[in-house]
């Protein structure tokens, strides 16, 4: 039996809504290098993780960038877990979600 879904990081549709329900929001990043994409699955960072990740970023950005991305990171493409640029590409994404965010103030 030939299937059309589209698997992100290997998962089906329903694997991917039992993420949900475990880790809340997530969001799907593409990096692609050349022809070739590849998907990572972040859930979005709490305030401790923020906080933590930043103390560690620091003494060290890299360290703090590795923090992020390994308390974040719910499930990814081999191609992605195997170079390390490539995790911060993914992580990038990640980012770009958090900036995706617009607010708007009003008096009272």
């Amino acid at each position: 039996m030939e299937t059309s879904e589209k698997l992100v990081c290997g998962l089906t549709e329903p694997q991917i809504e039992a993420l949900k329900k475990k880790h809340g929001f997530l969001v799907v990043v593409d990096v692609r290098q050349g022809e070739n994409t590849f998907n990572a699955i972040f859930k979005e960072p709490t305030f401790e993780v923020l906080e933590a990740t930043g103390a560690i970023g620091k003494n060290s950005e890299i360290k703090g960038t590795i923090a992020l991305y390994e308390n974040c990171v719910v499930k990814v493409d081999d191609e992605i877990n195997q170079r390390d640029f490539a995790k911060l590409k993914a992580l990038e994404g990640l980012a770009q979600h958090m900036n995706s965010f617009s607010v708007s103030v009003k008096n009272l």
